[in-house]
This record gives structure tokens, sequence and C-alpha cells, in this order.
């Protein structure tokens, strides 16, 4: 690095060497920033944060779902069979008590898992979570681009905070989403998004 710390040194032949390191450049961008803009590429940075802990969240949220969603199907699916299988296995004429007790046991479990799957509707949150997840992280990647693209924009002189303005309201939209499906509670403490 040279004296002036800020502006790359010349050779011997007169040409300017890459030997910049990463915390350079962004020396180098951070000493051209003002401090309005500096502050407005910390809100950006903050905001592509907190869409990348939300796409987390419910990517595991998506994750748990399916399993519950499974686990449910599966009991639904082999209860009904044992049910089906124990009811046409007998006929009135020799269907005891015990084996009428049986059935009204099977058919009421069915019932049951049939009401808890209807009730949580794992296969509904799944695809919401999905479209979430998704739309949090295509914001993520628009965000990490501006970020990336930031001097650039100040140089064509572009409204900088209206970008991040137009970023946030797409933020807080899904955040409405995220918040009338819910995302578990132990997820959102594990991705601070309580």
């Amino acid at each position: 690095m040279n004296i002036e710390g800020d502006i790359p040194h010349e050779g011997i032949t007169g040409e300017t060497t890459e030997e910049t390191t990463e915390e350079e450049n962004e020396a180098l961008i951070n000493v051209v920033l003002s401090p309005r803009h500096k502050h407005i590429k910390k809100d950006l940075q903050d905001l592509s944060t907190k869409c990348l802990a939300y796409k987390r969240a419910h990517s595991e949220c998506k994750s748990n779902h399916f399993l519950y969603d499974k686990i449910i199907k599966i009991t639904m699916l082999f209860l009904s069979t044992i049910t089906t299988y124990f009811i046409s296995s007998h006929n009135e004429e020799n269907m005891s008590a015990e084996d009428l007790e049986v059935d009204r046991k099977l058919t009421f479990l069915t019932t049951v898992v049939s009401g808890i799957n209807a009730i949580f509707n794992f296969s509904e949150k799944i695809e919401i979570h999905k479209s979430l997840n998704s739309e949090y992280l295509d914001l993520y990647n628009e965000i990490e681009k501006n970020i990336r693209l930031f001097s650039e924009k100040i140089e064509e002189d572009e409204d900088i905070r209206g970008i991040y303005e137009e970023y946030h309201e797409i933020f807080r939209n899904l955040n409405k989403r995220t918040s009338e499906i819910g995302i578990i509670r132990h997820i959102k403490k594990k991705y601070g998004t309580i």
C-alpha cells in the first residue's frame, strides 16, 4: 500500500499496479461516500440482512410444515386403510361388541387426524412459505445488486433514498403477508425475526 493509502501507486513503468486488497477497495468506496450516502448504504445493508433472515425463516418453516404434512397424511392413510379393512373383514352377523368398539375407535381416530389435517392445512402453508421464501430472496438479490453498484448510482445521480424506500415498502408488504401466515416460534428466535 502506498503512503496516501487511497490512490494506487505507479510502478517504474508508469503503470498503475493492482495491489489493493478488498479492505482497501472498501476504504476507497467509503472515502467517496458522503455521510448521507453512507447512512443510506448502511440502511440498505441492514434491510438486506433482514431479508436474508426472513428468507431463511420461511425456508425452515416450509421444511417443518412439509414434515408435519407427510406425518399427518401417512397417519390418515394408515388409519383409513386399517379402518376400511377392519370394517370389510366383518359382517353384521358375526360382529361382536368388541369388534364394534374397535371399529368406533378406529373411525374416531381417522376422523380426528383428518380434522387436524383440515385445521392446520400444512399443504397450503408449505406453498405460502415457499412463495414468501422466493420473494424475500428476490428482494435480497436486488438490494445486494444495488449495494454493489452503489457508487455508480451516486455518480449517475440516481435517487438512492428513493431506491431504499421502494425496497423498504416491498419488505413491509412481505412482512404483512408473513404476519398472516406466521413463523414458528423457535424459528423466529433462531433467525431473530421476532
